[in-house]
């Protein structure tokens, strides 16, 4: 039984090539474990361990160019591992698609494939991009100083998490000695805070695309300075990939739970927590203005009916609005990313402001 199911798994890795349905083109796809010390890579059948270091990845990436131009290199998203290892691809011109650890483990089990190396590993890694090519996206390439700005983002949303925490200790601290401690410690991560914040301004303003877009998303109501440099940084993929995409990576996209008879609650899983708690905040804020916006009309429709919570209410009114930003991006990439004046000329936030206007004037 052992031996059948190492054969079964063995012929689900043979083919390295997959045609893709919207282009009509040919693409060699490469599979490719990443761990600290090594990269292991699943080449037509054959498998080879690459050094994580400097001259690793110089062979690498010869290997990969001599292979042809449609090669695509498939990999799962590891945190900075995953982030150098993009930088690295980007940077020799290689392309490369990110996918998921958690759907890559699953087809793993459904292909019978209980067993788990880092050989294995990146053999189902291809495995996984041949079966469902037609469903990923071939990744943009990186800003420039895109992982220096996400490792920052990364170190003052830690230094934010744990100041928070000795807040809580604070709360309930009643010793003068331990509650001096912690307030020395938080005034000292909010200054450490607020010059990484410098700091990643200033290498957003070193780049002129990323200026644009984060002055583009700044323009609407409800997003404010922080969450521009969150979805600038975090979500690289707005504009590039359908509403449905936007909604269910991001994490609002309610999925049915329905069997037979029996229809289940509409839930919405997983996602980008950081991009989902920032949008909360967004909406409540475009829900407060004073200025009259179409989040406020969804709010007031969707609360009507008394059937839905607000929790459901406020994901739909954050779904709404990760759509929109997604839909403005993609507008100004086509147009060439220009200056957000010019980009920003007939949106759906200044047609709302001409509709709110003529309604005024005819009253």
């Amino acid at each position: 039984m052992i031996k059948n199911n190492i054969e079964i798994s063995k012929s689900k890795f043979e083919a390295i090539e997959v045609v893709d349905k919207k282009s009509n083109t040919r693409h060699i796809i490469v599979g490719v474990d990443l761990a600290k010390a090594k990269y292991d890579v699943m080449f037509n059948k054959k498998h080879r361990v690459y050094s994580n270091d400097a001259k690793g990845c110089r062979q690498f990436c010869k290997t990969i160019k001599e292979m042809g131009e449609n090669v695509v290199v498939v990999y799962e998203a590891t945190g900075s591992i995953s982030l150098y290892f993009a930088e690295m691809l980007d940077r020799n011109g290689i392309a490369r698609c990110q996918v998921s650890p958690r759907r890559v483990r699953h087809h793993a089990k459904a292909g019978e494939a209980e067993a788990k190396t880092d050989k294995i590993d990146s053999a189902v890694i291809q495995s996984y991009a041949l079966k469902y090519w037609n469903n990923l996206h071939i990744n943009t390439p990186m800003h420039t100083n895109h992982t220096a700005l996400m490792e920052l983002q990364r170190i003052k949303r830690i230094y934010g998490q744990t100041a928070a925490k000795m807040k809580q200790v604070l709360s309930t601290c009643q010793l003068e000695s331990v509650r001096q401690i912690l307030e020395n410690e938080i005034t000292r991560l909010k200054a450490e805070q607020k010059q990484i914040g410098a700091r990643i301004t200033a290498l957003i303003k070193q780049d002129e695309s990323m200026k644009h877009q984060m002055q583009l998303y700044m323009q609407q109501i409800g997003i404010g300075k922080e969450t521009a440099e969150t979805l600038v940084l975090m979500l690289p993929e707005l504009g590039t990939i359908s509403r449905r995409e936007i909604a269910a990576l991001v994490g609002v996209a309610p999925f049915n739970y329905d069997s037979g008879k029996h229809l289940g609650k509409r839930i919405t899983r997983f996602g980008r927590r950081e991009v989902r708690s920032l949008l909360y905040m967004c909406v409540r804020a475009a829900l407060n203005a004073k200025t009259p916006n179409d989040y406020q009309k969804r709010f007031s429709y969707l609360s009507s009916s008394g059937k839905r919570s607000y929790q459901q209410v406020m994901v739909a009114c954050m779904r709404m609005m990760i759509v929109r930003l997604n839909a403005i991006t993609r507008d100004w990439i086509e147009a060439g990313r220009p200056a957000p004046e010019i980009a920003n000329k007939g949106t759906v936030r200044q047609k709302t402001e001409l509709v709110i206007e003529k309604k005024t004037e005819n009253k």
